[in-house]
């Protein structure tokens, strides 16, 4: 579906609405939400649907992400108190253990990654003696 610049624009005003000092609180935009289906103005399947991406978009940068080899002791609570710190309170927490790192933690960030794995310095080792051929 197009979304025209009118919706992408109030769509882009009520999510401010809906995170003061740049932090998502669901409560206000579960508010909106509920205005815009009660009130149904012109447009408004165009607005949530570009809202709702505006929300998809803000969750996903505001969420981390903890891979580990082995089990950790505290389930990664360190490192997200240690991530939540640097950036912030997260959204949403994710901890996973992938037995394919061989060892050490994969951390992302939004986009962001940073693998300290054994598995990908392996990887990086095998790319650059491919590389030399």
């Amino acid at each position: 579906m197009k979304i025209s610049r009118d919706a992408r624009n109030q769509a882009r005003k009520l999510f401010q609405v809906c995170s003061p000092g740049g932090q998502l609180d669901p409560e206000r935009t579960m508010a909106v939400v509920r205005s815009l289906a009660q009130d149904k103005p012109r447009g408004y399947l165009q607005v949530l649907s570009r809202l709702f991406k505006l929300v998809e978009l803000n969750i996903h940068q505001n969420s981390l992400e903890v891979a580990s080899a082995t089990e950790l002791p505290d389930q990664g609570a360190g490192v997200f108190a240690s991530l939540e710190e640097k950036y912030g309170a997260a959204l949403e927490k994710d901890y996973h253990v992938e037995p394919e790192l061989i060892g050490g933690l994969r951390l992302r960030h939004g986009s962001d990654v940073w693998d300290g794995s054994v598995a990908a310095r392996l990887d990086e080792l095998k790319r650059r003696l491919h590389a030399r051929r």
